[in-house]
This record gives structure tokens, sequence and C-alpha cells, in this order.
């Protein structure tokens, strides 16, 4: 996709198109509904985006939902002994209140000091503030955070960013965390289709489907 026009390759060769976040007026629909039918299918992570291709003109039979998932080996449970030693290694008190955002919300691969707003980068900063009397400290990681840092010096809350090098290396980062702010104006309906995130899967094991209901009423229909 460029410039909102489909180049696509020979007939021959299979096209698989990603789509994530289907925005209001978005000029790429247009051009995908012209291509669909030399697009072999259309992935997507979630059932709201598959509704919001379909409601723009996308064929249904041409869209696939695969979940995002999360490896439970490499993201496991924090336990005192890690929560200490990670802490300890970033240099942060035991005792203090710590709140993570670890995601990429400035657009470009710059400083990111123009937000990338459906990643609702003011809605985490407008949410920090309310909790300014606790006196936390924002854990960041990511690239392209300049929006947030300048917004949470502005208002005198302190942060630590940390640029991690390996992909990897994040997992242990969550270790560090009393809270993690999910922020954006489509997160939940993203993690409507995480089957695999820890929390439900949580739930699922301990309390039973029945319960995963509360957070997902269209769980398994």
């Amino acid at each position: 996709m460029r410039h909102g026009k489909c180049l696509l390759p020979h007939t021959s060769n299979p096209t698989i198109l990603t789509w994530f976040h289907v925005l209001s007026q978005d000029p790429r629909l247009k051009a995908v509904r012209v291509a669909q039918k030399r697009i072999s299918f259309i992935h997507t992570a979630c059932e709201q985006t598959k509704r919001e291709l379909t409601q723009a003109g996308i064929e249904v039979k041409k869209i696939v939902v695969i979940p995002l998932g999360i490896d439970l080996c490499a993201f496991t449970p924090a336990t005192a002994a890690t929560r200490l030693q990670t802490r300890a290694r970033l240099g942060i008190a035991p005792d203090r209140l710590v709140i993570g955002s670890f995601q990429k919300d400035g657009n470009g691969w710059g400083e990111g000091l123009e937000p990338k707003l459906i990643k609702g980068p003011d809605l985490f900063v407008q949410t920090v503030e309310r909790l300014a009397h606790l006196k936390p400290l924002v854990l960041l990681t990511g690239p392209a955070r300049g929006y947030v840092k300048t917004e949470l010096a502005k208002r005198g809350i302190e942060f630590m960013h940390q640029e991690l090098k390996n992909a990897a290396d994040v997992a242990p980062m969550y270790h560090a965390l009393d809270l993690y702010l999910i922020s954006g104006y489509m997160s939940y309906s993203f993690s409507l289709t995480m089957r695999t995130e820890p929390l439900m899967t949580r739930v699922q094991q301990k309390l039973g489907e029945k319960y995963l209901k509360d957070i997902d009423p269209e769980w398994r229909k």
C-alpha cells in the first residue's frame, strides 16, 4: 500500500494483507475494496476490525482473524524476589509506586513528539495525572515516547525511560510494576480477542469460562 493505492504483485503470487486499525474515512479502504479480488486473504487480530472491514465492503470470506498471542514462557508472573531484583537493577525503591507503559505511541521512529492518538498517549497522561498525589514513578519502554515524556515532565511526574535493544528485554520490565496502564481508543477491542492474555487465561483456569463473560460477552460464541 502506498499513498492510498494498492501495489499488487503478479497474479501468480498469493497476496496477503495485514490490517490492524480501521480509521474513520480511511482512504485505503476504497483501494482495498477495488483490489480485494486480487488479495488471497486479509489478516487481522480482532473480531471488531473484521466487522469494520466487512461493513466497509470487504468480503467476509477474505478475512482471517488470528489473535495476538503471548509467549507465557517469556512473560511470567512476577514474584516477590523478581520484583525486588528488577527494581534493584533499575535503581527503583522497593516501596515506590511504579506505573508501566511499554508501547510505542508517537508518530514516526524519531523522538515521537507528535502523538499517535489512536494509541491514547493523551489518555495515559491524563490518567497518571489523576494519580499524581500518590507520587508514582512511570516506567516507560519503547521508541518514540517523546510526547508522553514531555507531558509528564510538564505535570511534574517522575518517569524513567528504558530504551531496550531487544524485544525479549521487555518481559522483565513487568516485574518492576505495581500497575500497567493500557490506554488507547481501540485497546479493549484488541484485548477482547487475545485469548491467551494472562488475565483471561488465569480467570479461565482458576474460575472457569463462565466468569470470562464478564470480560468478554462474546467469549467463544
